[in-house]
This record gives structure tokens, sequence and C-alpha cells, in this order.
């Protein structure tokens, strides 16, 4: 049932800003117990939650830098 509920709330809670995800994560955490498959589920989310905010953090500077190298290296031929 645990599982069940919390794949319910799996697709809101990745729509949230990150500190409200993760708030939301850790009582995740305590309601689990001691369901393994539950508690490696809401790794794998939380895993996936941080990643995303990474990537929408940081991604206009890494395109920046792929643009800034491809112009290096297109000057330096």
């Amino acid at each position: 049932l645990r599982s069940k509920i919390f794949n319910e709330q799996k697709t809101a809670i990745q729509h949230l800003k990150y500190i409200q995800s993760i708030n939301i994560i850790e009582h995740w955490h305590v309601f689990a117990e001691k369901d393994t498959q539950l508690i490696f589920e809401i790794k794998r989310l939380k895993q996936e939650i941080l990643i995303g905010h990474l990537w929408g953090r940081y991604k206009i500077f890494i395109a920046i830098l792929i643009g800034v190298l491809i112009t290096l290296f297109i000057v330096s031929q």
C-alpha cells in the first residue's frame, strides 16, 4: 500500500521546487519504515530530482562553455 501511495505522489513531487521535494522525500523516509523496496525507490527519486535540479541550474553555463570551446577550436584552425 505504501508503494502505491508513493508512486501516485511521485509525479507531483517531481514538479515541485527542489527544497520542497527534498522535504517531502525526507518525510517519506520516515513513512517507509523498513520497506527496503520503497526506500530504494525513494533514494532513486531523490537522485533523479537532484540531477534534474543541477541540470536546470547549470545547463546555460554548460551550453556557453561548449560554445566557447567550439569557437576556440574553429579559430585555432
